[in-house]
């Protein structure tokens, strides 16, 4: 039975709303020694990234995107201080995964941009860990890349600039009747891709077959339809609509992920699922609270630095995730290790990440305290993410001009020869 949106989006409101307002109680705490060590092994990691998984000067397949996510995961598996063998070999499994996944994006598209196959593949590897906690191999799938491939193709083209704004609604409309399984038509190369990527769904997963498959797919669809909302002026509703759309989108979207994992779902794994989903979109909104801002797009945390401090929404941030990951234990199933130990860690990460990254919207008190828990000094915990995009794009500059050289000396080298 296909779970009842509105009332688990209701619920997970209510998670928010009665969550905890004061500053979190629990989380680790490091001496500045520990900071410093910890420091000195990212900077490591860091310097290595020119080198990392690389074959001679070049990398292998897969290029900045796979670089990026391998060396963050290395810095997430240094950060939660992990040896768990199990939760290695699943990073592991995850990396040949991810590149897998990048080639395939490449050869689907060849001029997708690294930053859209970063977004693509950190939904694979969000189907991954749901493979993980299924005990299902660890492995792409054909839906998992279609699935993933889609949300450059709609969800990152939606929270754009609003360039075509008034296409947006058409743009909707023939979404929506594609994925019910109408022959729609297609307008343009944009949408014909959309439609091979759904085509790929639909060959796995049959839709008489499969039924509660496409109707999370239509589930998120209609979330995301409703979050456009967030894109502009919203004088009429109050904070718990707009928190609304945004837990639906959420849920929605890491629900549909875990239909493409197993064609159906119990009640208590669609409720795992949503959980999962809702907690990541929070998190992402912490992460992305710049670029909203400067795209006009309403979160709980742009909304909150226009009357103040970012200290409120981070501590229910805290407690909800907390609350989530008491959700998902309940119905966790047995595993070689606890996949929901390393995702509430893993977002655990990426959020003091962003509250050292974000310092200026928070207040000193509230630094202060958070300090003691951030694994590394905050100082360079806030420029670890600017330091390894940097980094990234160097190398595959030089890369670059590399490979543009030894274009030239094989062209020089077939002339010769010719000429001869």
């Amino acid at each position: 039975m296909f779970p009842a949106i509105p009332e688990m989006t209701g619920r997970y409101l209510a998670g928010w709303m009665e969550g905890s307002a004061e500053f979190p109680r629990g989380l680790p705490e490091y001496t500045p020694h520990q900071q410093r060590e910890n420091q000195k092994e990212t900077e490591q990691l860091l310097e290595h990234a020119r080198r990392f998984r690389t074959r001679g000067k070049l990398p292998v397949e897969g290029g900045q995107a796979l670089l990026r996510k391998q060396v963050r995961a290395s810095v997430v598996r240094l950060l939660l201080q992990r040896e768990d063998p199990a939760l290695s070999v699943f990073m592991d499994e995850c990396e040949e995964v991810a590149k897998a996944f990048v080639r395939a994006a490449k050869g689907f598209d060849p001029a997708i941009s690294e930053n859209d196959a970063v977004q693509a593949l950190r939904n694979q590897w969000v189907f991954n860990s749901i493979q993980s906690y299924f005990g299902c191999p660890i492995s792409m799938t054909e839906s998992s890349f279609a699935y993933s491939m889609l949300y450059p193709y709609t969800d990152n083209r939606l929270d754009g600039d609003g360039s075509w704004e008034k296409a947006k609604d058409a743009y909707m409309q023939w979404l929506s009747l594609r994925l019910q399984g109408q022959n729609c038509g297609t307008v343009g190369v944009h949408e014909g891709a959309v439609s091979r990527l759904i085509g790929m769904i639909e060959r796995q997963y049959p839709r008489s077959a499969y039924p509660e498959v496409h109707r999370s797919l239509l589930a998120i669809h209609d979330a995301q339809s409703r979050s456009l909302q967030l894109h502009r002026a919203q004088q009429t509703k109050d904070e718990a609509s707009l928190l609304a759309i945004t837990i639906e989108k959420g849920g929605t979207s890491v629900l549909a992920d875990g239909y493409l994992v197993s064609g159906t779902l119990a009640p208590g794994m669609a409720e795992v699922m949503f959980a999962y989903g809702v907690m990541l979109q929070l998190v992402d909104d912490l992460q992305d609270v710049d670029e909203d801002r400067a795209f006009r797009h309403s979160t709980a945390f742009t909304r909150a630095l226009g009357s103040g401090r970012l200290d409120t929404p981070t501590n229910r941030l805290f407690s909800f995730m907390h609350w989530c990951r008491a959700v998902m234990d309940n119905c966790a199933p047995t595993s070689p290790f606890s996949p929901c130990a390393l995702i509430a860690g893993s977002c655990l990460v990426l959020v003091l990440e962003s509250i050292a990254r974000h310092h200026a919207y928070y207040s000193r008190t509230y630094l202060s305290r958070m300090e003691k828990c951030m694994p590394l000094p905050i100082e360079f915990f806030g420029t670890v993410k600017t330091s390894l995009d940097w980094r990234m794009a160097k190398q595959f500059q030089g890369q670059e001009v590399e490979r543009n050289r030894l274009r030239e000396v094989s062209k020089t080298m077939e002339g010769n020869g010719n000429g001869n």
